[in-house]
């Protein structure tokens, strides 16, 4: 049976990436939605079986809006992979970049890349896009030479752009995170086994603290203290990231929850 995937789209973006990586030995039919809202709704409501969303980036961190959706949702993360990011330059012509005026993007990849903007388009300001791939495949319609898109270089090349600069990104180790998801809450999903690499991995624990007491983050880590398991990074959720107008997506009894990587 194949399965339905909503992908964060439109197509050709690193998240369109991250799924054919993740199903690459299985058959799906992929659907784009145009928001993480969107995709996870689509999971939620039945409409796709499984979705794939960005969820942390290595210069940006977190995307707020996936924890948010994620973790007061009714969906499980049953999955994760990483794809490396590599942002171009892509450009109606060749044209000189000090002379562009104008970076379409998305805001996060244009701070990803934002020291090499500053010294070779000096003049250009950020005129925000929902996607990447969306950005340029939007100057491929305009033709407008005063203009540059960022973005894969697979989707430069798809829309017949001129790739004016490769691997523009500020960290040579730019990645990011993306999540597999779907509907209810579970503990584990068997299948999910064959995309675990052997060797070293990292498991995801997600602590909700009972209350707002003092010690209460020593009372939650001691036990990764005692049996000697190595942390590797901690980040603490509030509860006004887990609020979507005014309504809290998941109550936290204290306020706050941790997310704790453990290898």
């Amino acid at each position: 049976m194949t399965k339905t995937v909503a992908v964060l789209g439109p197509q050709l973006t690193y998240t369109d990436a991250a799924a054919k990586k993740y199903y690459r030995k299985q058959r799906i039919r992929r659907v784009y939605p145009s928001s993480i809202d969107a995709v996870i709704a689509a999971v939620e409501s039945g409409e796709a079986d499984e979705g794939v969303v960005p969820e942390e980036n290595r210069v940006k961190h977190e995307i707020e809006e996936t924890y948010a959706r994620i973790y007061g949702g009714n969906v499980t993360t049953v999955g994760k992979v990483i794809i490396p990011i590599q942002n171009c330059v892509g450009t109606y012509g060749s044209v000189p970049l000090d002379g562009i005026t104008e970076v379409w993007t998305k805001a996060d990849a244009y701070a990803q890349c934002g020291d090499w903007l500053g010294r070779h388009m000096p003049n250009a300001r950020l005129v925000a896009r929902n996607s990447t791939a969306g950005a340029i495949e939007e100057l491929s319609r305009e033709k407008l030479t005063y203009v540059a898109a960022i973005g894969p270089h697979l989707a430069i090349a798809h829309y017949g752009l001129h790739s004016a600069a490769q691997g523009i990104d500020d960290r040579k180790d730019n990645a990011t995170l993306f999540a597999v998801i779907r509907k209810g809450r579970v503990a584990w999903i068997p299948e999910a086994e064959e995309h675990i690499p052997s060797g070293d991995c990292e498991t995801w624990l997600m602590m909700m603290p009972s209350g707002d007491a003092a010690g209460e983050l020593y009372r939650l880590l001691t036990p990764i203290s005692r049996h000697g398991v190595d942390m590797t990074k901690i980040v603490s959720i509030t509860q006004d990231r887990l609020m979507r107008d005014g309504k809290e997506l998941l109550h936290l009894p204290g306020g706050y929850l941790f997310q704790v990587n453990v290898r």
